[in-house]
């Protein structure tokens, strides 16, 4: 007896047996496993099946590149709207900036042609809000001290000087105007700590900020190369202590300026009451040019409190310049 191959004698010992005990064949067109499943025995509904993934899987690799492009075009036109708000945005800000200084030039030309009251008002329209610069303010403070108002001049120069306490124009306009102001304003607040002053607030600040970086990098120098840890040791301590001492010192700045007067007299002979209304009776006198301490009231009125003889009452705000800590 002829052997079947063996893929065969496997499948076929799986038929059933006929009445004689034979072998019986699979049938052309009948499904008797994998091995004898031809292709006219598939219906039509799972020759569908079969061929559904591949269409799904064409249809897959078509919609995949105009995915990625719809993805891209949204990108690039998201990065053109960006682009576009900062083009415009610094177009904006350059012809303002350019309208600005226009009218600073003009002002300075009223101060330039002998006209100090209006130079001065002209100074005062600048559409600055709560920005200012050096320039402006020694530019205001010379306006109203050639026009004879010596409390706003030094109220001006003063706020110069605490954005550039070192410039040599600046200290010698203030000498001058503090020279013209009654005995009882030109009252000094020195102390220990009077030499942080030659520094602004932003440059301790600036200081104490690159003195802690400096010490951080050299620890992860440290962290980083344990080799290096034993060489910088002795630089790692000195740059430590040296940003402790700078932060320590930027802190007792800013509370010095803390605790200073924080408003000046504009007017001569202003009227302290002792309550916030007109009909109040008045308290004391402040002669122009004295610094005060001073606190928000309601409607329009200052509490100011005297530093050396530690009186206190109101005056309108208009009478009042408020210094900034900066």
């Amino acid at each position: 007896m002829k052997l079947l191959p063996t893929a065969i004698r496997w499948r076929a010992s799986r038929e059933p047996l006929g009445r004689d005990g034979a072998l019986r064949r699979p049938r052309p067109g009948r499904s008797s496993g994998p091995l004898f499943r031809s292709e006219t025995s598939i219906s039509p509904r799972a020759s569908l099946q079969k061929a559904a993934p591949l269409a799904r899987g064409r249809r897959g690799a078509t919609a995949l590149p105009s995915l990625c492009a719809a993805g891209f075009w949204s990108s690039f036109r998201a990065v053109l709207g960006l682009v576009a708000m900062f083009v415009a945005s610094t177009l904006g800000a350059a012809g303002q900036t350019n309208t600005l200084e226009a009218q600073f030039q003009a002002a300075n030309q009223l101060v330039a042609q002998g006209k100090f009251a209006e130079g001065a008002e002209a100074y005062a329209k600048l559409p600055v809000g709560n920005r200012t610069s050096m320039a402006l303010e020694y530019n205001r403070g010379l306006a109203h001290a050639r026009s004879g108002e010596l409390g706003r001049a030094q109220a001006h120069l003063l706020r110069a000087e605490r954005l550039a306490p070192r410039n040599a124009a600046v200290q010698a306009a203030l000498s001058q105007v503090s020279a013209k102001l009654p005995a009882q304003a030109n009252n000094t607040f020195s102390g220990p700590l009077e030499w942080t002053d030659r520094l602004t607030l932003n440059e301790w600040g600036g200081l104490a900020l690159l003195g802690v970086w400096a010490w951080g990098v050299l620890l992860l120098l440290g962290r980083w190369r344990p080799a290096l840890s034993a060489p910088l040791r002795g630089y790692t301590i000195g740059v430590g202590c040296l940003a402790v001492i700078i932060t320590g010192l930027t802190i007792a700045a800013w509370v010095r300026r803390a605790h200073l007067p924080d408003a000046l007299v504009l007017r001569p002979d202003t009227v302290v009451r002792v309550s916030p209304l007109e009909e109040a009776r008045p308290a004391f006198s402040l002669a122009e040019g004295a610094r005060v301490r001073s606190s928000e009231a309601p409607n329009g009125w200052l509490l100011v409190e005297e530093p050396s003889t530690r009186r206190f009452g109101w005056v309108k705000a208009d009478a009042i310049a408020r210094l900034p800590l900066l």
